[in-house]
């Protein structure tokens, strides 16, 4: 899934996987084929947005995406947010807890409960902050937004959101999970700072009707993406 296009992973869901860290981490930018257009979700590193904009425009035949939605607001998912947003004009949408982070009212380092390791982290990381857009539409769970259901998935941020899409039986899940050699694992440690309300999600999620999980970091999983999800679970709590 490497390179600077868009992959398609499901008959509506696409990817541009970009390097993250090196070789040793990636991260996923999404696009979603609807009815009324294409959706991004997540905006990747501020240094991506011209590959995203290429890459993008590559894809929608030169039509801008409907519209913008973000998983969360960490550095790695919105950072080329503002510069895409001023390109395209296009409404954003995020949970209404992460709204905050999105638009410059508050930075990760208030998120409580944390733990200290993780504020630590981002108080010395409050001047890389994702540059902010002015407004962002509220999102709740629930809610039904371009063909999928958003699912509030608390835990590694405040207002994480899942994106599920009933008719390619997929779940764009953000950091709920990340992939490594073909399973499921918890979000990093150190980025999260609610550990217990993060397992609490990957749970939720295990429990949806779907084949395919599609994490924005690692590859897909895909058809044994409920298993593998449940699986993870049970090998982080010891129970199913």
């Amino acid at each position: 899934m490497e390179g600077t296009s868009f992959v398609q992973v499901t008959p509506r869901i696409w990817k541009l996987d970009l390097p993250l860290f090196g070789r040793v981490m990636r991260v996923g930018v999404w696009l979603v084929e609807g009815d009324d257009g294409w959706t991004m979700v997540d905006t990747g590193l501020p240094r991506d947005a011209e590959t995203i904009h290429r890459a993008t425009m590559d894809r929608t035949n030169g039509q801008p995406p409907a519209r913008i939605i973000l998983t969360h607001g960490h550095y790695d998912h919105a950072g080329s947010l503002q510069n895409l947003w001023q390109r395209w004009s296009v409404p954003v949408l995020a949970h209404h807890d992460e709204a905050p982070f999105l638009t410059g009212q508050a930075g990760y380092d208030s998120v409580r409960p944390a733990w200290w390791g993780y504020r630590i982290l981002q108080t010395l990381a409050r001047g890389s902050r994702p540059a902010p857009v002015p407004s962002v539409d509220h999102l709740i769970d629930g809610d039904a937004i371009a063909g999928m259901e958003v699912r509030h998935v608390p835990g590694h941020a405040p207002g994480m959101i899942a994106l599920i899409h009933r008719g390619d039986r997929a779940v764009i899940c953000g950091d709920t999970f990340v992939s490594r050699d073909g399973r499921l694992h918890p979000p990093i440690a150190v980025f999260t700072p609610d550990r217990a309300g993060a397992i609490r999600s990957m749970r939720t999620l295990a429990e949806e009707d779907v084949d395919h999980v599609l994490p924005s970091h690692g590859q897909p999983i895909l058809a044994k993406g409920k298993e593998e999800a449940q699986q993870a679970v049970v090998r982080c709590t010891g129970s199913s």
